[in-house]
């Protein structure tokens, strides 16, 4: 076999086995949040992921990007971020991954939203809410003008 054509292949197999896929053997994993709903600044947040496999390795991922990833004893993986932040929110899925070489990904969960309220804090420097109401976004296209 020529070098092109390996070098072809092997980058087929490199994506096919490191990149969750839709058509994975594996279902999708279940991700929740604790606590759930919007959170104060400096809450102690847990974010779980559960798949039907043990012996498997997480993968958490906020806006599609690895963050973490972890290899339990059981079937579900526990990520803590203690003290969350503003900076912290997002939208979080995890997959889960064979540790046999290659490994087989499961495709993403589906996301769960982390959101924290604004600062607001003492010497936060600032009054806004973390998320302005919708009436501040409310745009008239008629007048073209907010109300």
């Amino acid at each position: 076999m020529s070098p092109a054509p390996a070098l072809l292949l092997g980058m087929l197999c490199l994506t096919a086995c490191v990149h969750p896929s839709a058509d994975s053997p594996y279902p999708k994993p279940s991700i929740s949040l604790s606590p759930s709903g919007e959170i104060a600044p400096g809450t102690d947040v847990t974010i779980s992921c559960q798949g039907p496999r043990q012996g498997v390795r997480f993968k958490l991922y906020r806006a599609r990007v690895v963050r973490w990833h972890t290899e339990p004893a059981g079937s579900t993986a526990e990520f803590r971020i203690p003290n969350a932040r503003r900076e912290d929110g997002g939208s979080y899925t995890c997959s889960y991954e064979s540790l046999r070489e290659p490994p087989v990904s499961s495709p993403h969960s589906d996301p769960v939203q982390l959101v924290v309220e604004g600062e607001g804090g003492p010497g936060s420097g600032s009054s806004l809410p973390a998320r302005p109401s919708r009436a501040l976004h409310q745009w008239d296209a008629q007048s073209q003008a907010l109300p």
